[in-house]
């Protein structure tokens, strides 16, 4: 699971294994990039997915590159069914260009390229996060101003306190997606 991923990838271990120099990092734009088939153990994806509007044709991507029993792992925004999405969570993704899924939408298209799923609504865990990070910035209010600006502050105090919002109606929230080839 991801805590024993995130355990292993940040502890001495994974220097001990060598893991550092077997990892290659590279910026491309995921549907044009190729690779050959079945080239990895793991493909992880964290808050990307969001971005893309084409999910089943990368998911096809994803399923040739993986290795047999590979493992496809994805944490990403979630939202409730189109006749629920209010103006104000239609106006936030159209502005930042998302493409935010219901839960069930998204575990469809990634069951429909072949992949077995394991789905997560993880919205209490979203939302303490974002509590989290609310008393954080406001913790640091005073450095965080001599940094950047008051505008700025209040821009992602205002922001991050929307998504709470979202996330406690169940308009936005957040999933997790393990899947297997």
């Amino acid at each position: 699971d991801i805590n024993f991923l995130a355990k292993f990838f940040f502890s001495d271990r994974a220097a001990e294994c060598n893991i550092s120099e077997k990892l290659v990092f590279e910026q491309a734009d995921v549907l044009s990039r190729e690779f050959g088939e079945e080239q990895f153990d793991v493909i992880y994806s964290k808050d990307c997915l969001k971005h893309i509007r084409q999910k089943s044709q990368l998911f096809e991507k994803f399923q040739r590159w993986l290795k047999p029993r590979g493992q496809l792992v994805i944490a990403d925004y979630i939202c409730c069914e189109e006749n629920e999405k209010t103006k104000d969570f239609r106006r936030y993704a159209a502005e930042n260009d998302y493409d935010i899924q219901p839960f069930e939408q998204y575990a469809y298209q990634l069951e429909s390229t072949g992949f077995n799923v394991r789905a997560s609504n993880l919205a209490p865990w979203y939302a303490n996060n974002l509590n989290m990070e609310i008393s954080q910035l406001e913790s640091t209010k005073i450095e965080f101003i001599k940094t950047f600006s008051k505008k700025e502050f209040k821009r992602l105090i205002n922001r991050w306190s929307n998504k709470l919002s979202r996330c406690e109606n169940g308009i936005q929230q957040w999933a997790f997606f393990e899947c297997t080839k």
